[in-house]
């Protein structure tokens, strides 16, 4: 009668001890998936911020690019500008001459 008491409680212990091994586990496994959900959302929010970041860069490429497109037309003009002063300075300097 004695063993089976004990054979009992050590029964009753064992179950007990897998009760608490299998509440501790389900602790556990609930912080891992806050954990993970907190991670996803870091993750979700850092895509977005990524995602309105490419946006900028691209919309101040094409920014730089127009404006690159505007200094390459004044340089052209600039340069035309240029060669008309010097073909009137060569005008006014053969003028002169004949005048002279």
């Amino acid at each position: 009668m004695d063993a089976m008491l004990i054979g009992v409680l050590i029964l009753f212990l064992a179950i007990v001890m897998l009760l608490w091994q299998l509440i501790k586990l389900k602790k556990d496994f609930l912080a891992l998936e806050q954990q993970l959900t907190e991670q996803h959302s870091r993750v979700q929010s850092q895509d977005e911020n990524l995602k309105k970041t490419l946006a900028i860069m691209q919309d101040l490429a094409k920014q730089m690019h127009q404006q690159q497109e505007i200094l390459e037309r004044q340089s052209a003009r600039l340069t035309q500008v240029e060669i008309q002063n010097a073909e009137l300075v060569t005008i006014l300097t053969q003028s002169m001459k004949r005048k002279d």
